[in-house]
Parts: structure tokens; sequence; C-alpha cells
């Protein structure tokens, strides 16, 4: 009795998230300038009123942003764009079956700038927790491999994300058993 009375904890079966827990760490938000962004920048709910062609073409604009020669100023920028977007859980869905949740994977596995590398891990984490279904793409894309490689990167700010990114993901796995 008194013995599985300490043992048993309410907190062990209660689920907290670990990408913005501010219990575990308190992350400010990303700076965004709508007026510098090459689409038309959305709130989630307005982008939830989308049409799904007109979101497709939004998401295509996203990732063409976010190609090799965009400055790493404009790319955080359009990082903190598609955060704002990872507040919706159907948003977050169709971000993470669409071509950018891959073009995160690569920018985060071949970017030189620890700041966009971490950026692209606390928004991977973002979507990984607000989805309800990862693409077989993305699970093969390499997401596993970019989150370990980055929980072994030489700078903390890229390791702690990568690490709450890669721990969300854990979970996500398990709890699809």
């Amino acid at each position: 009795g008194e013995v599985s009375e300490l043992v048993y904890c309410m907190a062990d079966v209660q689920v907290r998230p670990i990408v913005l827990n501010k219990k575990i760490e308190r992350v400010p938000p990303s700076p965004l300038n709508p007026k510098t962004l090459p689409f038309e920048c959305f709130s989630a709910a307005d982008a939830e009123t989308l049409s799904p062609d007109d979101f497709d073409n939004h998401v295509g604009a996203v990732q063409q942003s976010l190609s090799d020669k965009t400055s790493i100023g404009d790319k955080l920028n359009v990082l903190a764009h598609i955060e704002r977007l990872c507040q919706s859980p159907p948003l977050c869905d169709a971000l993470a079956a669409s071509e950018l949740s891959l073009t995160l994977v690569r920018i985060m596995r071949r970017s030189k700038s620890p700041q966009l590398r971490a950026r692209v891990a606390h928004v991977v984490g973002l979507l990984v927790r607000h989805t309800s279904l990862l693409s077989v793409d993305l699970q093969g894309g390499g997401l596993v491999v970019a989150l370990t490689e980055g929980v072994r990167d030489r700078e903390v700010r890229v390791r702690r994300p990568s690490m709450a990114a890669l721990g969300e993901l854990l979970f996500y796995v398990a709890s699809q058993e």
C-alpha cells in the first residue's frame, strides 16, 4: 500500500509537450517582418480559410523563398512565418505532408549557420508536435538523421531544439504503436 503510493505518481501518466514547454525553456517568439516576405503573410486562422489550391500555392511560395540563394536573415523571417502557421494542427498536417518539410530537413543538414539550423530544428519540432500524421517521405527523408546530427552539433543553441524535436518525434512514434 504505502510503497505503491511512493512509486506511482500522477505526473508519470501526464503527457506534456517538449517543444515550447515553459518549464523546460523559454523560447522567445521569432521576429517576423511581413513586409519583407516575398509572399502574402497569413495568420494561422486566415491560412485555414484558404482553398486547398491557394494553400498549396502559398506553401510553394514559402518553399521557394527558402532556396539556397535566399539570405539567412530572409530565411529566418520565412521560418518565423512557418512557426505562426504551426499554431494550427490542420495546417501542420498539410505542411508535414508537403515538400516543405523535406526542404526543412535538407536545410538543417546542409546549412553552415547555427542560427538557421537551430530555428529549423525548432520549426520541425513544432511540426512534429502538432501533426497527426508524418508522411513516409518525411520519415525516410532523413528526419531522424538530421535531428541526431543536430543533437551532436557543437553549438548548444542547435542541440537544444534538436533534442526537443527528437523527443517530440520519439513520442509521436511511440504513440502510433
